[in-house]
């Protein structure tokens, strides 16, 4: 008899002793998942089994006496899958977990899973290459420290293949989704559906959908202009060839708006104005000040910069600090 037949024979026999443990039960399976996805127990070695996939020939045994793990040998089973692979397969949303227990828990709930069987990512990366899935992938790995580390760098590889994903952390304040089954299957199924719903709509084609009667009844504020009918609250970008005044002309806008008075002979609305002259030294920055204000004290609330951090390590935070 083959590795791969030994396996399917040893799993058909603790599928068949299942009902000698209450191991499933206790994290909160139902018996009709215990039945489905042929969840057994070795009762010769007090071990819970959860196969792989229906073909029986990949398990996962955790000893019910002291919790450790135990996975058949690579010569006899090859390499281990991920739990559930076929589900990548789907177009709706599949959350990845780091458990096949916590993947069967998101399952029972109503969701879809695949579980990486800790918190390795390559062989998901793997999968995700030859694949191509259409899926959108939920990552909601472990809330510990292990677990969130994990989850970040899955989540930039992810972006690195132009995988559509989401982070999702459907487990709450608990560790992570059986845990919270354990407590609460309608909260774990209600913030399922929830994640599912943000996912989808994050991905949607459809994304800023509203209807005209809710259009209607919103509070949307007027535009809030800084220079009257030039220059609106947001963003926006000044274009024009090297040296044509780019620089000098935001100066005299800061100097303006600082103040309240009139930019161009448009009104402004006077708050307080940041100059980023990234290109300047100090010293170039206040020979221009100086030619700008013309003898004249600047104003207390214009602040002027040289170097700042980019956006994404901090630049904003510190504007609002």
């Amino acid at each position: 008899m083959g590795g791969k037949q030994r396996i399917r024979s040893y799993l058909e026999s603790c599928r068949d002793n299942v009902t000698k443990t209450n191991y499933f039960v206790s994290r909160g399976l139902s018996q009709d998942i215990i039945s489905k996805y042929c969840l057994g127990f070795d009762e010769a070695k007090g071990q819970a089994i959860i196969p792989y996939s229906s073909k029986l020939d990949y398990y996962q045994a955790r000893s019910i006496a002291d919790k450790k793990f135990f996975k058949p040998k690579t010569e006899e089973a090859g390499a281990e899958p991920i739990w559930n692979k076929n589900a990548l397969l789907s177009k709706g949303v599949v959350f990845v977990v780091e458990s096949p227990i916590c993947a069967l828990s998101i399952i029972q709930s109503g969701g879809e899973a695949v579980s990486i069987n800790g918190t390795g990512s390559q062989k998901l990366l793997a999968e995700v290459k030859s694949k191509k899935p259409n899926c959108i992938l939920a990552l909601s790995l472990d809330n510990d420290e292990a677990g969130k580390i994990a989850q970040q760098e899955l989540a930039n590889q992810l972006y690195e293949l132009g995988v559509k994903f989401v982070m999702s952390n459907i487990a709450g304040e608990r560790k992570d989704p059986n845990e919270l089954l354990i407590s609460s299957q309608n909260t774990l199924a209600k913030n399922i559906q929830e994640a599912v719903q943000a996912a989808k709509k994050e991905f949607s084609s459809l994304k800023g959908l509203f209807s005209a009667s809710d259009i209607q009844r919103q509070n949307i504020k007027p535009i809030r202009w800084i220079v009257n009918g030039i220059l609106p609250e947001g963003l926006t970008i000044v274009c024009a060839p090297s040296k044509y005044g780019k620089s000098w002309m935001m100066m005299q806008l800061c100097n303006a708006v600082s103040q309240g008075l009139p930019f161009l002979d448009y009104k402004t609305e006077q708050c307080d104005c940041v100059y980023f002259s990234l290109e300047d030294s100090k010293r170039r920055f206040k020979s221009r000040l100086n030619k700008i204000l013309n003898g004249k004290p600047a104003p207390k609330n214009f602040f002027g910069a040289v170097e700042c951090k980019t956006m994404g390590g901090g630049h904003g935070k510190n504007l609002h600090a």
